[in-house]
């Protein structure tokens, strides 16, 4: 597993690092979990996408937008991993209702 800290220091294996839980969210193109960082026991979100050869320039390049990204209003990037086929992101958990389903409530 490569793996690519987002703050610089230099990163252990992905499951040396995490403790992946139970799924929290699925889309069209990845799957969202729950994790917890193993030296600090914080809970956080891991959006683990798939990827081939031909699509992987457009899958990282979410991964160059949200470490560009620090604003209150959207959900920090904390650290990534790349593996032979897959991207995870751990991103901060925001629990709560899913904002679709808030907005149609409204």
């Amino acid at each position: 597993v490569q793996s690519h800290s987002v703050h610089g220091e230099k990163p252990a294996p992905v499951h040396e690092t995490y403790t992946f839980f139970t799924e929290i969210n699925r889309g069209r193109f990845s799957i969202i979990k729950k994790c917890t960082e193993n030296s600090s026991g914080k809970s956080f979100a891991a959006k683990i996408t798939p990827y081939k050869k031909q699509n992987k320039p457009f899958v990282l390049k979410e991964y160059e937008t949200l470490k560009k990204l620090h604003h209150n209003n959207v959900v920090q990037l904390h650290g990534a991993y790349i593996t032979p086929k897959y991207l995870v992101l751990i991103q901060e958990l925001c629990e709560g209702k899913e904002l679709y389903h808030h907005l149609a409530e409204r």
